[in-house]
């Protein structure tokens, strides 16, 4: 994705992802295929029917592991697999580059596509802090890059699109907040 130069001195809110943006070292489902002795390729087919439910917090991680024990054969997962192997590390020059823009006034929030399990492991980590508020897909049930995670967004903070700048490590995630005028 090629960044285009813009300045950023008429916005007032900045949406930060989290995964690659705050946090790095955030994927954990080579690690589940192996603990469970399933194919990486044959866990990961399965999982991509499921993925976007678990964002959105429609299905729980609960019923997913459930769904894993009787698809592959397996004795119950009592574990929570996607906490057990999600370890992400902050990333320093971002995580400067949201205090810097709240010390400057800015209003500044998390917009993240993320399950419950991993949000829990982000908030004991203090992620959460470095934000003024923080919209989770899984808590607000819509996930990026629908337009309407974006206006839930937008509606809430009480800003318009136009003063309002989006940083994502996807480009296919921007779709939605330029349709929302971000």
């Amino acid at each position: 994705y090629k960044m285009r130069p813009m300045s950023t001195e008429n916005k007032k809110l900045f949406i930060f992802d989290w995964g690659n943006v705050i946090v790095e070292n955030i994927y954990c489902n080579e690690a589940i295929a192996k603990e469970l002795g399933i194919p990486k390729d044959v866990f990961f087919e399965d999982y991509a029917w499921y993925s976007m439910p678990l964002l959105d917090g429609v299905l729980s991680t609960r019923a997913y592991w459930e769904h894993v024990s009787r698809r592959f054969n397996l004795p119950p997962i009592k574990e929570e697999l996607f906490q057990k192997h999600f370890h992400p590390q902050v990333i320093d020059i971002t995580a400067r580059l949201v205090k810097a823009l709240r010390a400057s006034g800015k209003r500044v929030v998390g917009g993240t596509n993320t399950y419950a399990p991993h949000f829990v492991k982000l908030h004991a980590m203090g992620v959460h802090d470095l934000f003024d508020k923080v919209y989770a897909s899984h808590d607000i049930g819509l996930s990026k890059p629908t337009d309407e995670f974006f206006k839930h967004i937008l509606e809430c903070e009480g800003y318009k699109g136009e003063e309002a700048f989006f940083i994502d490590d996807v480009e296919a995630y921007h779709r939605g907040a330029k349709n929302n005028g971000i």
